[in-house]
């Protein structure tokens, strides 16, 4: 997978047998107009991830990073998909960081 079509023609002399699919970034170049954070100001936005609650996931850094963030994006809030062997730390951290308001962890869903 690559991010553009002129990247597409050089990874095929990579892998000539092989799919090479373009995914765009999904975030807009820097200095476009209108940024995802700056789009709906003032109505509630979700952030979400999606995955296992194990440490290699790295759901503590996520909760780390939006603590630090949230001041600033207050009607932004995290919901966080998934089960697993860490959510009862994560649940503490979110606490911790006085999150409890802007956090969720609906479990698994389908």
């Amino acid at each position: 997978m690559v991010q553009t079509e002129s990247v597409r023609v050089w990874a095929r002399t990579l892998v000539p047998n092989g799919p090479v699919y373009v995914i765009p970034n999904a975030a807009p170049p820097a200095g476009d107009e209108e940024s995802p954070a700056s789009r709906g100001r003032g109505e509630q936005r979700d952030v979400v991830a999606v995955g296992r609650l194990s440490p290699q996931k790295g759901f503590d850094l996520l909760l780390s990073a939006f603590a630090r963030t949230a001041g600033e994006h207050p009607h932004w809030n995290l919901k966080i998909l998934g089960e697993g062997s860490e959510r009862a730390a994560l649940e503490s951290q979110c606490r911790q960081l006085g999150l409890q308001d802007r956090v969720q962890f609906p479990g698994w869903v389908t």
